[in-house]
């Protein structure tokens, strides 16, 4: 007969034994859950759909800021780099199409229909004869807009496109009954909107047949199967890929469990780890593409550079009106060079600094610049962990004053 102790151990044993099936399962769960994140976006062109309200002050977003005033900030911002860098000028010229556009969004939610617009990849970086960052050299890539009237404002969907390919362009003007001139330039075809006053398609139904009418151009002149202009990726196999590539999942699952284990807030979860998936999207997506990756962060930063879309969606209710925007292809102020007066979000320091449109400092900035998101988590945890301490040794002080009182 077995002791009251011996029954205690093999009770106590069983209940280790359960949680750490328990954490081992969960861990397996979470891995799965990165796993198939990452594949949706390494394997299809980004779609993300917004819905903004029109109100007396124009068209809204979600926490009910006005459209109008962000894009203005976004014009003046490109026309302060300009006046800097001649590239810019590029910027300048689509922020002014983005305005216009806007305008007529605001005439859409008013009268209803539908409206369409195509924005391939600028002359100038195509052909080699600009720097300007954050468009991808290597696939080409172009976006159409798509932005139908709804009950309270519109409804606007954003497809990216590989190839900017003109053929398929004219395709997609086909499948709606208009006439291409593929002898535009990129501008002057982003500049010119397909109106659709009587139109009854959702924004859905209107993206698919011009995705359609693209595939089908590369189809007809190329052969094979695509898909926004790649060659599709069945999700099984790319789920498997990336499940193979045991390194740098164990590095991304490592990020993770910690962003787990200090904090509870789903959407601060999600904040937090949001720039982590990204650089491992970035380091699959090259790795599919036969390219070398030498770090998570390293990825990361090269497809940041190259405007390459891997973003997922962000939780609704926690976007701002800088992100709903340029979720669908609208241009804001560059994030990094209009600065304020704020507490830093990296260091938090008690006094007021002046912090960029992410309310960060210059220092933490340029810290993540260096360093990558990773580099930046360990000196945001190192600087609370010194303003932690400092406000311990105050309390302490002023405890020892108030006692010799």
């Amino acid at each position: 007969m077995q002791s009251l102790q011996e029954q205690r151990r093999l009770v106590s044993e069983r209940r280790q034994a359960d949680f750490e099936a328990y954490q081992q399962w969960e861990y397996q769960r979470r891995r799965y859950d990165e796993i198939t994140d990452v594949a949706e976006r390494v394997r299809a062109p980004i779609s993300p759909t917004q819905e903004f309200m029109m109100t007396a002050n124009g068209l809204v977003s979600e926490r009910g800021e006005p459209l109008r005033h962000v894009l203005e900030d976004g014009l003046a911002d490109a026309r302060r780099m300009a006046a800097i860098n001649p590239d810019w000028q590029v910027e300048v010229s689509r922020r002014e199409i983005d305005m216009d556009e806007y305008n007529a969004l605001e005439d859409l939610a008013v009268k209803g229909g539908a409206m369409v617009s195509y924005w391939l990849i600028p002359d100038a970086v195509r052909e080699g004869n600009s720097s300007l960052p954050g468009y991808n050299r290597e696939r080409l890539k172009m976006f159409t807009r798509i932005a139908v009237a709804t009950p309270t404002g519109v409804a606007i969907k954003y497809s990216s496109y590989d190839g900017s390919y003109g053929p398929g362009v004219q395709a997609m003007d086909e499948a709606l009954g208009f006439t291409f001139d593929p002898n535009r330039t990129s501008e002057e075809i982003a500049a010119e909107r397909r109106h659709m006053p009587e139109s009854v398609e959702s924004v859905h139904e209107i993206d698919e047949k011009l995705r359609v009418a693209y595939d089908g151009a590369l189809v007809r002149d190329f052969g094979g199967e695509w898909y926004g202009g790649r060659p599709p990726l069945p999700i099984k196999d790319v789920v498997g890929f990336i499940s193979s590539q045991t390194k740098l999942l164990g590095e991304h699952m490592s990020i993770l469990s910690k962003i787990f284990a200090e904090t509870l807030d789903p959407y601060e979860r999600n904040r937090r780890m949001e720039p982590h998936r990204y650089n491992l999207a970035a380091a699959m997506d090259d790795l599919v593409h036969g390219k070398q990756v030498a770090s998570l962060v390293e990825a990361g930063d090269g497809a940041r550079s190259e405007g390459r879309d891997l973003d997922g969606d962000c939780p609704t209710g926690d976007r701002t009106t800088e992100q709903q925007l340029e979720s669908v292809g609208f241009k804001t102020a560059n994030r990094f060079t209009i600065w304020g007066s704020g507490e830093c979000v990296a260091c938090l320091r008690d006094t007021l600094v002046a912090v960029n449109k992410c309310n960060m400092c210059q220092n933490c900035e340029d810290t993540h610049n260096l360093l990558g998101n990773t580099g930046l988590d360990v000196v945001m945890t190192e600087a609370r962990n010194r303003r932690a301490a400092e406000k311990a040794k105050k309390a302490k002080i002023g405890a020892f004053a108030a006692k010799k009182r």
